[in-house]
């Protein structure tokens, strides 16, 4: 008898392959604390810039879907803006990293629309 409460999928070695990456990911991180020292930023905004890296790193690492490259990026985007914003603060930096952080935002909101396509009852008809 088949319980609601039971979920009727299962890990596959991928999934569990997956896991064992960030689980590992954040074991180095946190006994290690990497870390890049840029000049002009403090160290705990160094170690945060470094952090949002590695967190998109893993993000883009683990992705097979718009919505996780996306995310993957995005960190990558704003461990850019700390990098960036501490070493060159100007009007025109402040407006091309919005641009940037707008276009892909456009981009992988397309992206996950056609990724969601696939389920739909009759795409020829949309």
């Amino acid at each position: 008898m088949d319980h609601w409460w039971k979920p009727d999928w299962r890990f596959n070695p991928s999934t569990w392959l997956r896991l064992a990456f960030v689980i590992l990911m954040l074991i180095v991180i946190f006994f290690q604390r990497p870390y890049i020292p840029f000049p002009k930023l403090p160290a705990d905004l160094a170690r945060y810039t470094t952090f949002l890296a590695i967190a998109g790193l893993v993000a883009l690492g683990l992705g097979d879907r718009p919505m996780r490259w996306g995310f993957g990026l995005s960190l990558w985007l704003l461990a850019a803006s700390f990098a960036i914003h501490a070493l060159q603060v100007n009007v025109d930096t402040v407006g091309l990293m919005a641009g940037m952080e707008l276009l892909l935002g456009f981009a992988i909101s397309y992206l996950i629309i056609i990724d969601g396509a696939r389920f739909w009852p009759h795409p020829e008809e949309a």
